[in-house]
């Protein structure tokens, strides 16, 4: 008999499995008499043992079995499924004693049934403890080894770009995309699938059998329309390398970049392999494309930037020639930056004197036909 005396924090995650090593702190207690006979915590340690491996008695393996980490509960077990016929002389446990088992679950593997019918559970092998998750539309980069029970490797891929919600691989990729929404970058699981999750009755050798598929996310390729005056989409970023620290680039920040190749329509238009370009943000010493994609970005980050405008690439340091085709895609990294302060955090003496300064940037950039950055600044 189980009484739950707290529940566990989610429900996402499914109970611990045979073979499983749990981690927990008990209170172990007679019925008749409510004499306590053990308690982990009055040893000052929790106590370790696999499920299902005989290290413990029956009912506490049934018991550990139905909880979720986190969880407290009590736990009435009959001498059948406790300590028997027998008892336990070393604990003082007398022969045919129903015993009352406390337990809070501390540890186990982290199993979580995505669907929550049971026919694809996700088990952690390896968490980040920092790090966004993806979007349901972005692309990333995974390696994965899908296996069917009893036929082998059926598919694996390394290092290879996903589009989230593609499908392209059928029940696969809804499993896939699912367990990518609930990682960070660096994470590994093991995915666990029915058949109805995975290879359906009309996929040949495989149909009707349990597959498991290992899945690291290695990137996170996130997408932002970063047009300058208007998001109308003719300049997105899609990041390709996530750099290092929280600081980001602001308006009126002193950065260093290195545009990487520039191409349009496929045409390699950079002449030289890389070139690096140092400016002042919101000042329009580079094009728009650039002007626009920096802002947001950390040191070390990469990105690539896909242009359906040539006029967004005209102007400034980069120099490119007007007669491109698009789509004109630039490859750029943030090699350093002067840290500014966002106007939120200035004093309303220095948002005042930020604003006037701007303005008169806004001005001279109308004068020399910069519309849309100018644009920017008056907004």
């Amino acid at each position: 008999q189980k009484e739950i005396t707290r529940h566990p924090p989610s429900l996402r995650h499914v109970p611990p499995q045979e073979g499983d090593e749990v981690e927990v702190h008990f209170v172990l207690r007679l019925k008749a008499n409510d004499t306590q006979v053990d308690s982990s915590r009055e040893r000052g340690a929790p106590f370790k043992f696999k499920v299902g491996h005989g290290q413990v008695v029956e009912g506490w393996d049934l018991a550990v079995r139905s909880m979720r980490k986190g969880e407290h509960a009590k736990f009435t077990i009959a001498p059948p499924l406790a300590y028997g016929e027998a008892g336990n002389g070393e604990l003082n446990i007398p022969p045919n004693s129903t015993i009352v088992l406390e337990v809070e679950l501390l540890k186990c593997p982290m199993r979580e049934d995505l669907f929550e019918d049971g026919g694809a559970v996700k088990l952690s092998l390896k968490e980040s403890k920092e790090g966004r998750q993806p979007g349901k539309t972005d692309e990333v980069q995974v390696t994965y080894k899908v296996t069917v029970e009893g036929c082998g490797v059926a598919m694996h891929k390394q290092h290879v770009v996903h589009k989230m919600g593609a499908e392209q691989m059928g029940q696969i990729a809804r499993v896939m995309d699912k367990a990518l929404t609930t990682m960070k970058r660096g994470d590994e699981v093991m995915l666990t699938c029915q058949p109805s999750h995975a290879f359906s009755t009309g996929d040949g050798r495989y149909a009707g059998k349990v597959s498991r598929i290992y899945l690291a996310l290695e990137e996170i390729f996130e997408v932002h329309d970063m047009s300058v005056g208007a998001r109308d989409k003719t300049v997105l970023r899609k990041r390709i390398r996530e750099g290092e620290g929280a600081d980001r680039i602001h308006d009126a920040a002193c950065v260093k970049i290195c545009v990487n190749s520039v191409t349009a329509n496929g045409e390699k238009v950079l002449d030289s392999e890389k070139l690096e370009l140092a400016f002042k943000v919101g000042d329009g010493e580079v094009c728009d494309a650039l002007e626009g994609s920096v802002v947001g970005m950390k040191k070390g980050d990469e990105a690539v930037l896909r242009c359906e405008s040539v006029d967004a690439c005209l102007g400034g340091l980069l120099d490119l020639p007007s007669t491109m085709e698009t789509p004109i895609m630039i490859h750029i990294s943030i090699v350093s930056f002067d840290k500014v302060l966002e106007k939120w955090d200035l004093s309303s003496s220095e948002r005042l004197q930020r604003g006037r300064e701007r303005k008169e940037v806004a001005t001279a950039l109308f004068k020399r036909g910069r519309i849309r950055l100018a644009a920017q600044h008056y907004e």
